[in-house]
């Protein structure tokens, strides 16, 4: 004895599991929440100075990945976030930016310091060489809360694709 059992609906289904739009909206929605977390966490990890470094923050979101990353140059990112050991000398440019606060101040503008702004600027710099400086760990701590919040994120992300497919 042959038993045939016809399901109807099952291309119909098959073609909704396999839309594209059911998740890309939601995707791309929880990869811009967790590039602005990460961006944001690494903003805050950066807080004094001059505020270059926050500026420099930045991020893309593309159709499978987001990243946050820094527009600085690669070495002086990882100064800031790793710190400086004792016995490294820090760029006197740089210094000078954050002694003054004047974050545009280029090599050629340096003799616009004052004695003081000088005398400042080469203190600092003698006190990171002899004691170091902290690491402000913002890559690393914009990387842990995306981390710690991605659950969150999925079930937000699970909800909306649930309403889109009851929606259609």
């Amino acid at each position: 004895m042959t038993v045939t059992v016809q399901i109807e609906g099952v291309d119909k289904l098959r073609a909704r599991l396999k839309d594209p739009q059911l998740v890309k909206e939601p995707l791309k929605e929880l990869l811009k929440d967790a590039s602005d977390i990460g961006k944001a966490v690494a903003r805050h990890n950066l807080s004094g100075g001059t505020e270059q470094a926050k500026i420099s923050m930045t991020a893309e979101v593309k159709p499978m990945e987001a990243v946050v990353y820094s527009k600085m140059a690669e070495a002086r990112a990882k100064s800031i976030e790793e710190g400086r050991s004792p016995g490294e000398t820090a760029p006197f440019t740089q210094l000078a930016r954050w002694v003054t606060g004047r974050r545009y101040l280029t090599a050629r503008r340096l003799s616009e310091l004052t004695k003081d702004e000088r005398a400042q600027v080469e203190a600092v710099q003698a006190a990171i060489k002899a004691g170091g400086s902290r690491a402000k760990k913002f890559i690393a701590g914009a990387a842990e809360a995306v981390k710690k919040d991605l659950p969150k994120l999925f079930n937000v992300m699970a909800r909306k694709v649930e309403a889109r497919w009851k929606s259609r």
